[in-house]
């Protein structure tokens, strides 16, 4: 028997050939979308199709116009089909949304019936968990499907595309079931869909999200989408439901209670009108808690405080390093001492975990007023230094020099950011100066306008930044 076919004579998508025209397939339409004419307003040019066969492998399939005579009526989504002599080319679409490199055309000479015995899944989803997706466990150019609720969200706002037309966005932050996190932009029709359906709803949603993994980049926890890719990465599917609807597809459901989503202000607006500007100098004279918006240049990063810690690799907690002593394996009873790591999660299963480095960086701000001590967590760090903490870390050993800092670190020194930071209880508690980095921004618009906030004159460019070394508390500092 041909390994490639079974019993039926059904070839696999996996298995297809194009060096042979004559074959079956067996296929469930799991996306259907129509590409408009531009010759003709409110005409199809053609119809676009994702097919996924009895393995769970997917396909791209395209039908001209001229052909909609033929098979249009026959086509939906869910429905199963058999699909005989269609025509195998490559897959040259500039956005791919399935890993498959061919593509299937119909044709005249394509023959297309209903079939009612299709055993496979109904969605097609193949659900890639957030840590493979930040331990990098991904092919690079592979699509991959992921599933969270929607945990933080931000009003859908107009940009410029580089060729001048007005478009529309929408940011989410998603949230799994160990609450690991990534970020998302939507963009045009999916925006407008996302925003309209949580404007409606007043508990958490999921979202479930095709993406292609050549149009976006993912480190740990941040996952950032181009521009120019937005208008296909989401073709293949949006699909808004309760989480425990999905945790297993046509099995039992989850008892896991979705919290509900929060609406964010867009960023512009969060710096400029929903949070109160202040100087440096003011910063001080803040006696409750709060969120404050602050403009300086990073001078410098603190020596003697690691700019990274290490996480637990299950439960995303920070991890301790202890040394314990171990017998050795030579059989004369003797010990010796070796390091592990151990999670300071109560609920975390594993107390022996290995773990992953995450942004914590130390900074010295300064402005026209004075200086401030911040601190950079992960996600921000990431998404300005467009790397991990990890692959610094990496750089790091192998230059054997652990004392350094990475030339990413130090080529922030000297860049103006508008910092969101937050003056926390035990801030004010402990009088401890040291203030957490919220959001940032490089936006010369935003940085402008908070800069026109100030009376204080600003002073010569030629004024030096210096540092005494009774103003650090003893800890010392390093301007790189």
């Amino acid at each position: 028997m041909d390994p490639m076919k079974n019993p039926m004579n059904i070839t696999f998508l996996n298995h297809l050939d194009v060096s042979k025209d004559i074959y079956t397939i067996k296929v469930r339409i799991i996306k259907l979308w129509r590409q408009p004419s531009f010759k003709v307003p409110g005409e199809s040019y053609a119809i676009e199709m994702i097919l996924m066969d009895e393995e769970g492998s997917k396909i791209q399939a395209t039908v001209m116009n001229k052909y909609f005579i033929k098979f249009e009526k026959l086509l939906e989504e869910k429905v199963c089909l058999l699909i005989k002599k269609p025509s195998l080319g490559d897959n040259t679409s500039a956005y791919k949304c399935v890993d498959h490199p061919h593509k299937l055309f119909l044709n005249f000479d394509s023959t297309v019936t209903i079939c009612n015995d299709f055993v496979g899944s109904v969605h097609g989803f193949s659900l890639t968990a957030f840590d493979q997706l930040r331990d990098n466990l991904i092919l690079d150019e592979s699509t991959v499907d992921v599933i969270g609720y929607v945990h933080t969200y931000f009003e859908i706002e107009e940009f410029m595309k580089r060729n001048g037309k007005l478009s529309k966005k929408m940011n989410l932050q998603l949230h799994d079931l160990e609450d690991r996190n990534i970020f998302v932009t939507l963009f045009e029709s999916y925006a407008e869909k996302m925003w309209k359906y949580l404007s409606k709803k007043e508990d958490g949603v999921a979202a479930v999200i095709n993406c292609n993994l050549e149009d976006i980049s993912f480190s740990e926890d941040v996952l950032t989408f181009q521009h120019h890719t937005m208008l296909a990465v989401f073709t293949l599917m949006i699909t808004l439901m309760r989480l425990h609807l999905l945790a297993k597809e046509g099995g039992e459901t989850s008892s896991h209670r979705v919290p509900s989503s929060q609406k964010l202000p867009n960023w512009r607006d969060d710096f400029l009108l929903k949070t109160v500007y202040h100087t440096m100098a003011e910063v001080d004279e803040i006696d409750q808690v709060t969120a404050v918006i602050v403009v300086g240049t990073i001078k410098c990063i603190t020596s003697g405080i690691e700019w990274y810690y290490n996480v637990c690799k299950k439960c995303n907690k920070k991890v301790i390093t202890k040394y314990v002593a171990s017998e050795t394996s030579d059989g004369f009873d003797q010990f010796e001492e070796k390091q592990i790591l151990e999670c300071t999660s109560e609920s975390c299963n594993e107390q022996v975990v290995s773990a992953i480095p995450r942004f914590k960086i130390p900074l010295r701000v300064q402005d026209k007023t004075g200086v401030l001590s911040l601190t950079l967590f992960d996600r921000d760090a990431q998404r300005i230094l467009k790397k991990s903490a990890k692959e610094l870390v990496d750089q790091i050993l192998d230059e054997e020099n652990s004392n350094i800092f990475p030339n990413e670190l130090k080529e922030l020194v000297e860049k103006k950011f508008a910092f969101k930071i937050d003056i926390s209880k035990f801030n004010l508690n402990n009088n401890y100066k040291f203030f957490t980095v919220i959001k940032l921004t490089d936006d010369p618009s935003i940085i402008s306008k908070l800069e026109k906030k100030s009376k204080v004159e600003q002073p010569s460019n030629s004024e030096s930044f210096e540092v005494q070394s009774n103003d650090l508390q003893s800890q010392d500092m390093v301007k790189v």
